[in-house]
């Protein structure tokens, strides 16, 4: 239970740094 609360406060820092990473590919890509 306890591993799982950890994931679960991970996991939006994952998902925030996938989606900057993303966003600043795109713009490497538009530009």
């Amino acid at each position: 239970m306890n591993r799982l609360w950890k994931i679960a406060g991970f996991m939006p820092f994952v998902l925030v740094a996938f989606i900057n990473a993303f966003v600043d590919l795109g713009h490497k890509i538009t530009i």
